[in-house]
């Protein structure tokens, strides 16, 4: 477990920062919260607390990356009470973080952080798809929010659908090694919408509305 989560956090945290244009104050809490682990020997990640990042403007991508990856495993003596966080000043955690360092250095206590999942969905998609997406909803047309997990599912993939050109699609987003996977299929009931398919080439109707969806 521990392997698997430091091969893959790093791009988690980096495809959520991508998909909220750069600012971490933009990435859903309920997102960044895919990023907690405890590690064997007794240390943890706080990674998650990716959200409360502030004084990042004048920093490079690889900074910002480089205060992610410095909070990936740290021990948590050293950060007692991470709940209370408000706020880490990532130039100060760049700055200073050592052995010795203290949350208290660079973070302000207490706050919340306010939820978009639905803009954050729609730019993870936007990246894949490769045109603007409207709409991004449940399976039943309902909003992302508490009461349906902001899509997510027990496995950690997040499932939905969106509109584009006002049609609809199913969509999967789902977290691997490298990152994030996209899969995305128009919906049984835009598909049979469509104007006839004069050639199949000897596919079915439902062979052909499924193709490249696992």
């Amino acid at each position: 477990m521990d392997s698997a989560y430091s091969a893959k956090y790093l791009a988690v945290a980096k495809m959520l920062l991508d998909a909220s244009g750069g600012d971490p104050a933009r990435v859903p809490w309920h997102y960044a919260e895919h990023l907690r682990h405890e590690y064997n020997d007794g240390d943890v990640s706080l990674a998650y607390l990716l959200p409360k990042f502030e004084s990042v403007d004048a920093l490079e991508d690889y900074e910002l990356e480089e205060a992610v990856e410095m909070l990936g495993k740290v021990n948590p003596n050293d950060w007692p009470y991470p709940e209370d966080i408000e706020t880490i000043n990532t130039e100060e955690l760049l700055h200073i973080y050592d052995e010795d360092a203290s949350f208290s250095d660079f973070a302000e206590t207490p706050g919340t952080t306010s939820e978009k999942a639905e803009l954050v969905l729609r730019h993870a998609i936007e990246g894949v798809f490769g045109d603007t997406v409207d709409k991004v909803r449940s399976t039943s047309g309902k909003y992302p929010d508490e009461n349906n997990d902001y899509l997510q599912q027990p496995d950690g993939s997040y499932k939905g659908m969106f509109e584009y050109d006002g049609k609809k699609f199913d969509f999967q987003l789902e977290p691997d090694e490298m990152g994030w996977t996209l899969q995305y299929r128009m919906t049984a009931s835009a598909f049979d919408g469509l104007p006839p398919i004069t050639d199949m080439s000897g596919q079915t109707e439902e062979s052909a509305r499924n193709k490249g969806w696992k």
